[in-house]
């Protein structure tokens, strides 16, 4: 996993599972679901996580809720 929060509030995570590459967009990093976090972070590379979003497209979706594990 990376991050990108060049378009604050806004950022988009890039998440690889297995072969599949999604970028999830979260609409405002200040109000997003994070457990196993106390708070978000642009900082977080190469994470294990697991993430709950509404698909938009094949590789892209909304993120609903954010797990660090």
């Amino acid at each position: 996993m990376s991050v990108d929060c060049s378009s604050a509030p806004k950022a988009v995570l890039a998440i690889t599972a297995g072969s599949k590459s999604l970028k999830l967009q979260i609409q405002d990093k200040a109000h997003v679901i994070v457990m196993g976090a106390d708070d978000f972070s642009c900082d977080w590379k190469a994470k294990n996580v697991a993430v709950n979003y509404r698909e938009s497209t094949e590789s892209d979706g909304e993120v609903v809720s954010l797990e660090i594990q």
